[in-house]
């Protein structure tokens, strides 16, 4: 499960694909289904695309699930657009909103520190 963040966004994708092809390994994906839907559709042995709707709340026109398939729109690029509005309020709430939440393995995840470098942001209890 590649995530373009950490493996050189699309063309890293591509690169690890070619290998996973190559060995005939099912390659799925990590995160960003936005984008990951769309090198999804080239990559030879695609298998899972791991599906958030995370960034469904800022999105002008959220990418649409149904019957368990993703739908990409017909438009250019990769059919984002940001709802500002919901963006700067979003912003703002996290800027001015510290939360906490425990995750399955006992780590506690903060968010809410409007973007400062120096907020901690898991640890485990």
């Amino acid at each position: 499960m590649p995530d373009f963040m950490r493996i050189g966004g699309v063309t890293g994708w591509q690169r690890a694909a070619a290998i996973a092809a190559a060995a005939g390994i099912p390659i799925s994906t990590h995160l960003y289904p936005e984008v990951a839907a769309h090198v999804m559709r080239v990559s030879e042995t695609a298998h899972w695309l791991e599906w958030q709707d995370w960034a469904n709340p800022i999105l002008q026109q959220p990418y649409e699930v149904k019957d368990g398939r993703m739908h990409i729109p017909d438009t250019p690029g990769v059919g984002l657009e940001w709802d500002e509005k919901a963006v700067a309020a979003a912003h703002l709430a996290d800027t001015f909103s510290p939360k906490a939440r425990s995750l399955p393995n006992g780590a506690i995840v903060l968010s809410g520190f409007g973007g400062r470098s120096d907020a901690p942001k898991a640890w485990a209890e």
